[in-house]
């Protein structure tokens, strides 16, 4: 899926946006001390059933969000009927927000979902 990597120029430093994969379990317990969560989410991954993308700067998890690609009934009930994505838990580091990070996340979500013939809402 390297096709939807996407960079963002913030000042003279670049921010990545990628897919989560087990090495970066140690940033993730940085900004979200839930290390089980992101276990979760990372076999979810593995399973096909979602997309764990990161944002990165200078190599370290400023953010987050899961594309989850199973229904879930108990959440989303306009779900229920259909194979339908849900964007979980986004999450951009309180010293990057309000720099299209979590906007590009969303964008790059829809692309993937485009991309794997998901509905999205």
């Amino acid at each position: 899926m390297s096709e939807f990597f996407k960079k963002i120029e913030l000042k003279k430093s670049i921010c990545k946006i990628r897919l989560i994969n087990w090495d970066d379990m140690d940033g993730l317990v940085k900004i979200k001390e839930n290390k089980q969560l992101h276990e979760e989410r990372f076999k979810l991954q593995d399973e096909d059933k979602g997309r764990y993308l990161g944002a990165f700067f200078n190599d370290n998890v400023i953010g987050f969000v899961l594309i989850s690609l199973q229904n879930k009934q108990d959440v989303m009930n306009y779900t229920n009927n259909e194979h339908c994505a849900d964007l979980v838990d986004l999450f951009i580091h309180y010293l990057f927000r309000n720099l299209q990070i979590g906007s590009t996340m969303v964008n790059l979500s829809e692309e993937i979902c485009r991309y794997l013939q998901i509905p999205y809402l």
